[in-house]
């Protein structure tokens, strides 16, 4: 039995301080693979996407000011692009207000189409 115990853990006792010790050190391996690879594949993967470094940038930028996830930035940004192209094509312009509904900004980009 206690050899059963030792095979399923490369000789060290399942339980115990070298049990504790050799699980210490595969998080510390496992931590350190992940932070020196981690950057290598996110690059990887947003470039995939079609997102360069600046895109990248900007959505951590907005994820951070939001305490949103990035892919909940990517999800409002993309829901409020198809609102913005919905007034457009039905002839409105998308504004911000201030607080005395006084038009303060037009979302350069978005104006209505005229034909």
């Amino acid at each position: 039995m206690a050899q059963e115990q030792t095979a399923s853990t490369g000789g060290v006792p399942a339980n115990g301080p070298a049990a504790a010790d050799l699980e210490a050190s595969i998080r510390r391996m496992v931590k350190s693979a992940v932070r020196k690879a981690l950057p290598a594949a996110i690059k990887s993967a947003t470039e995939r996407l079609g997102h360069d470094a600046e895109v990248a940038g900007l959505v951590r930028l907005l994820a951070s000011r939001s305490n949103d996830a990035r892919e909940e930035v990517i999800r409002k940004a993309l829901t409020f692009y198809g609102l913005a192209l919905d007034a457009r094509e039905k002839g409105n312009k998308v504004v911000i207000v201030g607080p005395d509904d006084e038009i303060i900004h037009d979302v350069v980009g978005f104006e209505a189409i005229t034909g």
